[in-house]
């Protein structure tokens, strides 16, 4: 969802390649709203659609690792059956909060997660999501910091009680104790493994 020109999207596959079996087939899907960004889409990954997210069917638990980099901010509320006047009425959610609630389901159980937001955004209820949801979640900074983003590492599991230990991880991590956390040039720790489909 949300995969751009795709490039970013493009470079995981290639990674993926270099780990894998000769025989092994990795299919790279991406849907993306804006119409040239999707055709730049095409050329890299292997199917895309040119569409608004929330009109896209996806079997939920059929994907076997979801790069999530969603818009940034609040949407805007449909408002044309309310009679409510007042300014606040036109926010709705955050748009990092929805986009994880609405493609999260799709991620397979053993899943990978890797969910790139502003680390101000973390609020409590993405953070309960994240941790009732997700098993061996990390937290880095992303290297380029012009949009003050994270990123979020995780393996999908059945959803279970929040861990307290997880929770107070994220609300630190909101709160930017871990700025000097940053995302490493390499790998050193067990390596996410992509389940087959």
């Amino acid at each position: 969802p949300c995969c751009g020109e795709g490039a970013a999207l493009a470079d995981i596959v290639q990674g993926l390649k270099e780990g894998a079996d000769d025989d092994a087939r990795i299919e790279s899907l991406g849907i993306e709203f804006d119409a040239e960004r999707a055709w730049h889409a095409k050329r890299l990954l292997s199917r895309v659609i040119h569409a608004d997210v929330h009109d896209v069917i996806v079997k939920p638990r059929s994907i076997g690792l979801l790069f999530l980099n969603p818009p940034y901010g609040f949407g805007l509320k449909d408002n044309s059956n309310s009679n409510q006047s007042d300014a606040g009425a036109d926010r709705a959610e955050r748009l990092e909060r929805t986009c994880l609630k609405k493609t999260a389901p799709l991620l397979m159980l053993g899943g990978v997660l890797i969910y790139i937001v502003p680390y101000y955004a973390l609020d409590d209820e993405i953070r309960t999501y994240l941790a009732r949801n997700f098993t061996n979640l990390r937290f880095f900074m992303a290297p380029e910091q012009q949009f003050q983003q994270c990123v979020i590492l995780g393996t999908k599991v059945k959803p279970g009680h929040p861990r307290k230990d997880v929770l107070d991880m994220l609300t630190r991590a909101q709160a930017g104790e871990f700025k000097e956390q940053v995302l490493p040039e390499y790998w050193e720790d067990d390596p996410y493994v992509v389940p087959p489909i």
